[in-house]
């Protein structure tokens, strides 16, 4: 019996060290394969000792070298793929520990490539003819009589200049496959008719706002004649030409320059809007139904931003419809207590440094409690260099400013005789670049000219990124005010310099 165990537990034994299990040295890494597209986002992978005494050092290395490692050494590394590859490659990752080794299998493939379709438009939506365009900063091409250009084998992101005049834009950053670059920054449209229902002419202190439903919005408030109800003025809106809405009129009162009272709601439906289309006619049946309103406190502090500080309610919510109370909107002293409709409002506040540095702060109201609006304690966004008022600058200068968290956008303003430069940048590519070489298309700095700069820094929940191709850095700022959108918006000084004789 003896004899028969030791023979059965020796054939476990050699059972186990077959299959493995007799507990050697080993080193394992993991995950044993991936996929990375070129410009991709870095992935980590671990290599694991078992079976091994001490700590030994795990060194790790790539073969092909494309590509590059986070460490060279250690239990834990990330790869990162290329910038940019032409077609798919497969690199080995090899972790070692002495003599024993392990790898992974990493397949990186080209970045997707699409063709782009671009027209180039003046501010009444001309398309441009001879326009330049610039792709990467190279493939130049001009545009036809129709303004159209484009391009193939696009590697997304990628940046696209475009030159008029002397007027250059550039956005860096784009994804998209369809571009209108200039234009209209809004489709409008011009509306008319009568308010219903009241008695005219109305008491003192009592108006009646007309706008629209689904993004539509009044650059100016129309306001109903008081005397005959009568209307008239402009609404507008972002994306294609046509758009529908529902008109909405709302009776408010007001003592002095605060809103006092929300009475009545009108509104008429599913008319259609078309860009440059002007409509009579639009009668608007005033309802009797009060309309709910909240209070609100609002208060407001500079910071570093106390020179000029000032706070407003820029737009009300009622019906649907955003009432934009215009580019100033109503002025509000902090820690007065403002009335809104129950659907809320939007306020701001605004202040500038002791240098001329600028900030905006654009919220919506809080409907459950007070209204707090909090300009940052230092100053957010400044320029850097050049310094202002230097001299012997390079014609080609490296512009850098402070670079502002969470903010998505900057938009940066060059100009100076004979140019006007202005770059959209998203914020992840940082706080600096150097002015590209433009010889291509003609431009560049003169010797011993002055020039000035500026930034503008955008967090907003309508400007997102440069495929949102906001071509003027104003509308950052007047769209929130509006849309009732929320934005924070920092403006650096103006400085200057002169480049070398």
């Amino acid at each position: 019996m003896a004899y028969l165990t030791r023979v059965l537990v020796m054939g476990l034994i050699l059972a186990l060290a077959a299959c493995g299990g007799g507990g050697g040295p080993k080193l394992t890494v993991s995950p044993k394969t991936a996929t990375f597209t070129a410009g991709g986002a870095a992935q980590s992978f671990i290599a694991t000792l078992s079976g091994v005494s001490g700590s030994p050092t795990i060194s790790w290395a790539i073969s092909p070298s494309t590509g590059s490692l986070s460490a060279t050494t250690g239990a834990t590394v990330s790869y990162t793929p290329p910038a940019s590859l032409t077609s798919p490659t497969t690199v080995t990752l090899t972790a070692t520990a002495g003599t024993l080794s392990d790898s992974a299998t990493l397949t990186i493939n080209p970045p997707p490539t699409i063709t782009i379709n671009g027209t180039v438009l003046d501010s009444s939506d001309v398309p441009v003819s001879g326009a330049n365009v610039l792709l990467n900063g190279a493939n130049l091409k001009t545009t036809g009589a129709d303004g159209s250009f484009s391009y193939t084998g696009v590697t997304v992101p990628y940046t696209l200049t475009v030159k008029i005049g002397t007027d250059v834009l550039e956005y860096r950053g784009l994804t998209r496959a369809t571009l209108k670059i200039g234009g209209r920054p809004v489709q409008s449209a011009s509306i008319a008719g009568k308010i219903t229902g009241p008695s005219y002419p109305l008491p003192a202190g009592e108006t009646i706002l007309v706008s629209g439903t689904n993004g539509v919005f009044t650059a100016s408030p129309i306001s109903a004649s008081d005397t005959t109800g009568n209307y008239s003025g402009g609404l507008g809106w972002f994306g294609s030409a046509s758009q529908t809405t529902d008109l909405v009129a709302l009776k408010l009162k007001t003592s002095g320059s605060s809103i006092t009272a929300y009475d009545f709601l009108g509104k008429r439906t599913g008319v259609s809007l078309n860009a440059g289309v002007g409509q009579t006619g639009l009668d608007i049946a005033l309802g009797s139904d009060p309309v709910p309103s909240v209070d609100t406190t609002f208060s407001y502090t500079g910071g570093a931003y106390t020179t000029g500080l000032a706070g407003s309610l820029s737009a009300i919510k009622a019906g649907g419809a955003v009432f934009s109370l215009g580019l100033g909107g109503l002025p509000v002293a902090s820690g007065t207590s403002i009335k809104l409709p129950s659907e809320g409002g939007t306020v701001w506040a605004s202040g500038g440094d002791a240098s001329g540095n600028q900030a905006v702060k654009i919220a919506a109201a809080n409907l459950s409690g007070p209204t707090t609006l909090n300009l940052p304690t230092t100053t957010v966004l400044k320029n850097s260099l050049p310094a202002d008022g230097a001299t012997g600058v390079s014609k080609r200068p490296t512009l850098s400013w402070t670079p502002v968290s969470e903010a998505s956008l900057y938009y940066v303003r060059l100009t100076g005789p004979g140019i006007n430069f202005l770059f959209v940048l998203p914020a992840s590519a940082g706080a600096s670049f150097q002015l590209p070489d433009y010889s291509a298309i003609g431009m560049s700095l003169a010797d011993g000219t002055a020039y000035s700069w500026r930034v503008l820094s955008v967090k907003s929940s309508v400007f997102n990124s440069p495929d949102d191709l906001p071509a003027n850095e104003i509308l950052s700022l007047y769209v929130p005010l509006l849309t009732g959108a929320s934005a924070d918006l920092f403006i650096s000084k103006d400085t200057s310099f002169t480049t070398a004789p």
